[in-house]
């Protein structure tokens, strides 16, 4: 079978309107930092995180035997200690599709299959967050905090 040649390219215009929250003791749990001082960062910046993502992100099967393409935007929490936690999709969308394939197939199958790829979008991205090193935490008031991130991951075929 011939192997379709795929790129993958990363919609990894990291959402830097995030939330900050403090953690930390019961006290501080309520405090919520307006200003941050340094938002948390992946271990090298920007290039190196699209550099390990176009490495270990891999197509999910059914959406490349298909032709679907899409996007997800996971949300997760950088601690202070720069670990990931609270991973969640909070966005996945079917961005594109092959229509051909789409056409044979009744409505139902089709609102399953695109269902099928979109999870499949999700997983893996989380896969890959997941195997990521720890982060640079981000500071506030000189204080190591945790703060909710989001990170779009874009999945397209070539």
């Amino acid at each position: 079978m011939k192997k379709s040649i795929l790129t993958l390219l990363f919609l990894i215009s990291i959402s830097v309107g995030v939330q900050a929250q403090a953690a930390g003791s019961p006290a501080d749990t309520a405090k919520v930092y307006h200003v941050i001082d340094k938002m948390p960062q992946y271990p090298g910046g920007q290039g190196a995180l699209r550099a390990f993502l176009v490495l270990n992100l891999h197509y999910p099967v059914v959406a490349e035997k298909s032709g679907v393409q899409g996007r997800v935007v996971m949300k997760f929490t950088v601690s202070r200690n720069g670990s990931i936690r609270n991973l969640s999709a909070v966005d996945c969308k079917i961005t594109d599709y092959d229509k051909r394939v789409f056409n044979r197939l009744t409505a139902d199958e089709q609102m399953k299959l695109k269902k099928a790829c979109a999870k499949g979008f999700a997983k893996e991205a989380a896969r890959v967050i997941r195997l990521m090193p720890k982060w640079e935490p981000a500071e506030a008031d000189g204080k190591k905090i945790d703060v909710p991130f989001s990170l779009p991951v874009g999945f397209n075929l070539r």
